[in-house]
């Protein structure tokens, strides 16, 4: 940094490079000789006030931080906002009593009826066809049924006629007797899957296309289904359960 001096004989302000401090110098206008002072060392200054003290680790972890003032806040917030579970679900009314449930109900909780699907085929594999079931239930079996009663009827009847018919009509005759029987055979099946089980209805189709014992297969399903049209309260005719009044 230049050294600032005054010349003490023409009185002109001179700068003088740092390695002259200390030396002699001739001023350039009146060729006098000028002395050059030492350069000074800046200083800073101190206050005589002491320096507060800093703080100790204790009581900085003592005092409590704004941020944990806020998430205590948010956190009340948080639990406002949490409120009960919305209550204007959607509803509809019971297929078997009629009374308002929500929509997504798997069961009725006043007539305690099954409306979900999956939940009505375990119950009913469970049960054995046993018990309450649903009105679509209800009318597979009366129509199941009708349809045994109807085959019934035409086994018997091309039985008789078979009985007392020429010669030459009895081929016909055994076709319709053998088409009455096939048709038997699959409403046994369907009949006994809705009031036993799946494998059940199997077995007792099977049985039902061997002669004569067949005959008691369809009078056994047949009675089982009319159990269960009485259980559910459906009045039971010769001819089977009307099927209007399901």
């Amino acid at each position: 940094m230049p050294i600032s001096v005054k010349c003490t004989d023409c009185g002109k302000s001179l700068k003088a490079p740092d390695a002259l401090a200390g030396k002699k110098a001739k001023c350039p206008d009146c060729g006098a000789t000028i002395p050059i002072p030492r350069a000074a060392i800046d200083a800073e200054e101190i206050s005589e006030e002491p320096a507060s003290k800093p703080l100790s680790k204790s009581k900085v972890k003592a005092k409590p931080a704004d941020d944990e003032y806020d998430s205590d806040d948010d956190g009340d917030a948080d639990e406002q906002t949490d409120g009960p579970a919305d209550q204007t679900a959607k509803r509809k009314p019971c297929p078997m009593c009629g009374e308002m449930i929500v929509a997504s109900a798997a069961k009725c909780r006043f007539c305690g009826e099954t409306l979900d699907p999956e939940l009505r085929k375990r119950g009913t594999s469970r049960s054995g066809g046993r018990g309450k079931k649903s009105s679509d239930d209800l009318k597979s079996v009366a129509k199941f049924q009708k349809g045994i009663l109807l085959c019934i009827l035409a086994e018997m009847l091309f039985f008789g006629l078979q009985m007392g018919a020429p010669q030459q009509l009895r081929p016909v005759i055994s076709l319709g007797f053998l088409a009455a029987s096939l048709v038997a055979t699959v409403f046994v099946f369907l009949l006994a899957m809705k009031v036993y089980s799946t494998g059940m209805g199997v077995f007792l189709g099977i049985l039902s296309l061997i002669p004569c014992v067949g005959l008691l297969i369809l009078l056994i399903v047949n009675g089982r289904a009319t159990s269960v049209l009485k259980e559910n309260g459906i009045s039971v005719g010769l001819l089977g359960a009307k099927l209007s009044d399901l």
